[in-house]
């Protein structure tokens, strides 16, 4: 809850408005909703993260292929070997 919707809900106890009960429904609601948007914004950010080194590892290989292609230029042993 923000600190706006608790002040409301406080004042709307202390008026005899609502009961506990409902503060309590009222604020795991809102961690509810909170937790799932967080989950989606760590699933986009994962899904971001992976098409981005996806993207890397092709511009990688498109260069190393590149390389391979033109005889001038030496590769390092130690790449094929991966030390």
């Amino acid at each position: 809850m923000e600190k706006e919707q608790l002040l409301a809900a406080l004042m709307a106890f202390k008026d005899g408005e609502i009961n506990e009960q409902q503060i309590v429904d009222h604020a795991c609601i809102s961690i509810k909703e909170n937790v799932n948007a967080n989950k989606v914004q760590k699933e986009v950010v994962r899904d971001l993260r992976g098409l981005l080194i996806k993207q890397t590892l092709s511009e990688n290989g498109l260069l190393l292929w590149r390389q391979l292609e033109n005889p001038d230029i030496s590769i390092p042993g130690r790449f094929f070997l991966g030390l």
